[in-house]
Parts: C-alpha cells; structure tokens; sequence
C-alpha cells in the first residue's frame, strides 16, 4: 500500500507529530509512506498509477479553516481512487463543517494507539535543530476547564502515557 500524508501549507516552523506518528505506524506495517505540505502537482506516473491508496489529511487551527478545506477537496478530487482520512484540531473541533464541505467524515479527538508510538522524524525534513531533541505528548487532558480553552472539547479524559518515560533523555 502506498500512503501520502500531507500537511497544508500552515506557517509552521515544527515537524507534524501525529503525520509523523502515523507513518510510524504505516511503515511498520509494510507500507511506502510519502510526506508533502500543501498542494501536490499531479505527476504523470500518479495519473497513470493513480497515486496513492490512502492519503492522511492532519488539520491544525481554525484560523486556516479555508487553506484546510481547499486541501482536502483538492486531494479528494485529484486522486479519486484514494481513500482520504482527515483528523486533527480543526476537523475535531469543527466535524459538521469538514464533512458539509468535503463530503469526509473526519476522525475527531486523539488516539492512545498513535501517542504511544515514536516520531518517525526521517519522514520530514526537519534540520539539524531536531537532531538532538524531540517533543512528545506526556499526557492528554487538562483537570481545569476554563471556559474559553478547546481542551475540554477535543480531549475530554485526562490521560497520562505510561511510555512517557521513553521519550525523555535523563542522563
């Protein structure tokens, strides 16, 4: 199976932690894992092959609402025979929307499965900065519930990653 994962051009300086947690799953999974941010220029071997067989759409903040949608019904429309997963802040904050604009049901929330798998940092360019550090989800949830926060909604149980001690260097 051969998989894109795609990140809309956001105006992000960091690597995308749950795209680079899926293709660690993927990858262990036997399958061929590509990585692009924004919109993809269809290439001949894709129109002939017809590209990928699943394609992983991670959405961020809802102050890119339009750049989100704009990418996910290009991916859609371009690559047809590809199933399309959407998930991330955006789509689980605002899930009727995604799917009234897309036709995609977006998964919403969080998975332990993936938070508690590693990064695979070789899937993004990230520099030398990231040759020496990582970050990671230690826990999820939030005990305080301010009525202005979006915790509450995209992460309502507080959870604490029993691998946490994994990640983190104590030498």
């Amino acid at each position: 199976m051969k998989a894109l994962l795609v990140e809309p051009k956001y105006r992000t300086k960091y690597p995308n932690l749950a795209l680079m947690k899926i293709s660690t799953m993927l990858k262990s999974e036997g399958h061929e894992v590509e990585y692009f941010k924004g919109i993809k220029t269809l290439t001949l071997e894709d129109a002939i092959t017809g590209g990928y067989d699943q394609i992983y759409i991670t959405t961020l903040f809802t102050y890119d609402s339009e750049i989100t949608i704009e990418t996910i019904n290009y991916y859609k429309y371009t690559y047809p025979g590809a199933e399309i997963f959407v998930g991330g802040i955006f789509a689980s904050l605002n899930p009727d929307l995604v799917e009234k604009r897309t036709g995609i049901k977006p998964f919403t929330g969080y998975s332990k499965t993936l938070d508690l798998l590693p990064p695979d940092y070789t899937l993004i360019k990230t520099g030398s900065k990231w040759d020496d550090f990582s970050y990671v989800f230690t826990s999820r949830g939030c005990v305080n519930n301010c009525p202005y926060c979006a915790v509450p909604s995209l992460e309502p149980e507080t959870w604490i990653n029993p691998n946490w001690k994994d990640a983190v260097d104590l030498s």
